[in-house]
Order: structure tokens, then sequence, then C-alpha cells
């Protein structure tokens, strides 16, 4: 994919100020076993009216840390901020006020909607939770004008989640996100489930509503093409840390991380052999030193908002 595609003149000069950042923030989960490590230790920001990728293959922790930055799970430890607040510290009103202006939109489409309800009033939900309309004409205006934009009908409106295709549900979430006009809208592979053909229209509309609106994207997705197709920054992700960040350009350009580049040749497969080593990548890496079996690389900053864990690089 290209951004040609999507008809997008993207803007690439990180200009934009923080609008949403995670520091230290550590997610574990409890098993059998006793725990699961999801997120480890990650800080990293998105920026007001930026598109930023978040990527690597599944279980590398891109959908957690997605929730977390969502308020939708908690953090073991460390927190996110929204502007200059900890999302931790946040009344109810403030978090209310956060959940009008950060919207999430989930990998699976149809278990976010309420199977009994009408799509209608699932994408007018958010805007009568917020108090947004002051009468049923003003609703069914905002309803009507944002689902048609995703390619919903009246006639589809009319109905239920059950009595839908995929693309058209997964189109009913995206109108029902940016209903209230957030400023951040958190995409948690919002195509994965669907065709090639449909997966380009849905992500061509999202694109527009983007560059028409101004509100920031953080998109996640296992998908490098996509990633670099609508991307301004990439951030990759390896077993709960980030271990490559910089510009898109530059990241495909000149992939620094052994892990980036395989991922970019399609040639991941994760073995459980390689969680010996202190890098879970160490079993298949060809630049592996000794000192990667015994400690994990720290944050190299290689220029302005390029970084890289890796001993080879250091």
């Amino acid at each position: 994919m290209s951004s040609d595609m999507f008809g997008l003149g993207l803007d690439r000069s990180n200009t934009h100020k923080t609008l949403l950042s995670c520091i230290a923030v550590t997610k574990r989960f409890k098993s059998g076993k006793g725990s699961v490590l999801a997120v480890d230790g990650i800080s990293f920001a998105v920026r007001n009216g930026e598109v930023i990728a978040l990527v690597g293959e599944s279980g590398s922790g891109k959908t957690t840390l997605a929730k977390i930055m969502a308020a939708l799970i908690p953090p073991t430890s460390g927190d996110v901020y929204f502007e200059s607040l900890p999302l931790s510290s946040m009344s109810r009103l403030d978090l209310m006020r956060f959940r009008k202006r950060v919207q999430f939109i989930p990998q699976f489409p149809d278990l976010a909607l309420d199977p009994t309800w009408y799509l209608y009033d699932s994408i007018a939900e958010p805007l009568r939770i917020h108090g947004m309309v002051n009468s049923r004409a003003q609703e069914l205006e905002i309803v009507r004008n944002n689902s048609s934009r995703f390619g919903l009908s009246i006639d589809q409106l009319r109905r239920k989640p059950r009595d839908l295709s995929g693309g058209e549900v997964q189109r009913a979430v995206i109108a029902r996100a940016l209903a209230i006009n957030p400023d951040l809208v958190i995409a948690d592979e919002p195509t994965s489930m669907l065709d090639p053909s449909t997966q380009a229209k849905i992500m061509r509309q999202l694109l527009d509503a983007h560059s028409e609106r101004g509100f920031a994207l953080l998109l996640v997705t296992h998908d490098l093409d996509l990633a670099k197709a609508v991307s301004e920054r990439i951030c990759v992700m390896l077993k709960g840390k980030i271990v490559e960040e910089g510009s898109t350009d530059e990241i495909f350009s000149n992939p620094m991380h052994p892990y980036t580049r395989s991922l970019m040749r399609g040639e991941i497969i994760m073995k459980e052999d390689d969680w010996q080593a202190a890098c879970p990548y160490y079993g298949q890496c060809s630049d592996r030193l000794d000192r990667c079996t015994s400690s994990y690389p720290p944050e190299l900053k290689i220029c302005k908002e390029r970084f890289v864990r890796c001993w080879r690089v250091a």
C-alpha cells in the first residue's frame, strides 16, 4: 500500500504537542502459573493530530498497551497522562471528559455493539451519554451525517448487528467513535477481519475523517504495509517492549533492530526457547552478542525521536 492509495498528503513534520503519554507503563496478568508480563516499562507519547502506528506480531503487547491508554484496563505500574493529568488521579468527571475526547475502536466490532440494539441507537449512544444534543432532530442529523460518510444508509441504521456484514458493523463502530468528535482515536486492528477491498475503503474513510477533523490516530496493526502507507511515526513492539521508534520514513529506509528487519521480510516465528535470553529475539538473531543473553539493552537515542534497543547498534 502507499499513501497515494488513500489520497493523502501526509504531514510528517512532527510539530504536534503531546496529547497522551505513557510513563514506565507495565502490565502483568495473573495466570495459573503465576503471572504474564504483557507490557514492560513502556514510555512514549502520541501528539495532537498525528498518525502513529504501533506494530508487532501477535502477542507483542500492542492491544494491551492500547487498552491501557484508552483507560479500558489499568496498568500494574506506571501511569498514562492525558495532556498533563494522570489517569490514575482523575475524578469521575475528569474521566468522563477523557472518554469523550479519547475513543477506542476494537478489533472485534461485533462484540462492541449491543446485539439487541438497532445500529442507530448504538451510534447515538455516546451523544446521549455526553449530553451533546438538545433534540431528537439534532441527534438524527449528526448520526445520519456521520454514518453516511462511512457508507451506512438509513436502512442499515434500522437493523441490528446480526443483520449486517462484517464491513458494515466495522463502519458502525467507527461512526460511533467519531460521532462525538474526539481528539484521539485508538484503533486496534480496525480492518484485520475484513477482505482487502473493504479494508482499503474503510481506512480511506477513516483517514479522510482524520484529515478533515484533525484528531490524532493511534493505529495498532500487524500490517507493516498499512503502517507505512498511513503513519507519520512507528513504534515497533517485541514481547512487551518498544524496541525501535522513529519516523515512518526512517524506520523503513533504515531499520536498525534485527526484529524490525525480520518483520519487514515476514520472517518472524517466535519460539518459547527465545525467552531464555534477556532479549526474546536472541534465538533468531543473526547479529546477537554474548551480552544479549544476560542483559536487555537500554533505550539508545540515535537522533531526535529515533530510538532503538539493541546491543549490536549500541
